[in-house]
């Protein structure tokens, strides 16, 4: 049985539907206060004042406003007794103040640990969000693979209609966004390496202006040192390529996305010029073009309008150029 209401509609307004008490007030101060009484005040008033469709719509508006406030008790009465269909949580609308208590109560009610956001958010699904550093619940990452069965090597299938989301693989996400220690958790689980993580993990580097010459011998403690961390990892550890192009072949709409060999996206960013010389002390051939938009570092620097790194990359290529004559 639900939580009881006491004395449905004889509350001072009763039923009556009034400027300043309405379904739409009533709810917004049931959510704020976190009431599963006020919430079936405001239900109530909706189901006398609406006719089914409209009642179902409000019923859902109500919803992604209890997602919104983040209030696991409002969310879990609102699908055991209003009918709410389950995939109406998106990750997105729980990555932030996911728990291990919210997501066993959802996963019981049926709820896919791999279940996609729509299009607008490009299909991430909650893992994907868990593996950035940035929200700081990679113990959450590890739990939902190991205890819950999140997948790590797929997706599984999508509608149709989203099967032109351009999805990023697993280990990019964590090169680019997350550390070490997590990437080489994922790798053990089964998750799939890519070419192109080197490439994803350089642009973001870049893009925070890290110098990735800096000191290691400490724990890491910021975005920079992890980032930094990171490149040492996939380049002197793992020995990835600094001149591997990111794709063969070019994918549709990929002249955006897709820029060359790792050199080419930092040379992208403005903050960018530490990353580039380290790049080119590893062995870095910023002449090599892109098989999506024909250009090489240097034409991607003057394009980004990043003159420090057009002067870095053609005292590069006139030193070598005296060296070959």
């Amino acid at each position: 049985m639900p939580p009881t209401m006491e004395n449905e509609g004889q509350d001072s307004g009763g039923n009556d539907w009034t400027t300043d008490r309405n379904a739409y007030t009533t709810s917004a101060s049931a959510i704020e206060s976190n009431s599963i009484p006020d919430l079936q005040k405001s239900l109530a008033l909706a189901r006398d004042f609406f006719d089914d469709d409209e009642y179902a719509q409000f019923r859902e508006e109500v919803f992604r406003d209890i997602l919104s406030y983040n209030s696991m008790d409002l969310l879990l009465y609102m699908l055991d007794y209003e009918r709410i269909p389950i995939t109406m949580v998106t990750p997105n609308s729980i990555f932030q103040w996911a728990s291990k208590s919210l997501i066993d109560a959802l996963t019981s009610r049926g709820w896919d640990v791999d279940a996609m956001d729509p299009p607008a958010f490009n299909g991430k699904r909650l893992l994907d969000y868990f593996v950035r550093e940035r929200y700081g619940k990679e113990d959450l990452a590890r739990w939902l693979v190991q205890e819950k069965g999140a997948t790590v090597t797929s997706r599984g299938s999508c509608p149709p209609s989203d099967r032109d989301v351009m999805r990023t693989p697993l280990l990019e996400t964590c090169a680019a966004f997350g550390t070490v220690s997590m990437l080489t958790f994922l790798e053990r689980e089964g998750a799939n390496p890519t070419s192109r993580m080197l490439h994803v993990a350089v642009e973001v580097a870049a893009g925070r202006g890290v110098d990735p010459d800096s000191d290691l011998s400490q724990q890491p403690q910021d975005r920079h040192d992890r980032s930094v961390e990171m490149l040492h990892y996939l380049v002197i550890k793992r020995q990835m390529s600094v001149n591997a192009i990111d794709t063969d072949v070019c994918p549709k709409g990929g002249t955006d996305i897709y820029w060359g060999t790792p050199i080419c996206y930092a040379a992208r960013c403005s903050k960018g010029a530490q990353v580039v010389r380290w790049l080119l002390k590893k062995g870095a051939d910023p002449t090599i073009r892109s098989t999506c938009s024909g250009m090489d570092a240097i034409a991607c620097a003057r394009e980004a309008k990043c003159d420090e790194i057009v002067s870095i990359l053609e005292d590069w290529r006139g030193e070598r150029y005296k060296n070959e004559v």
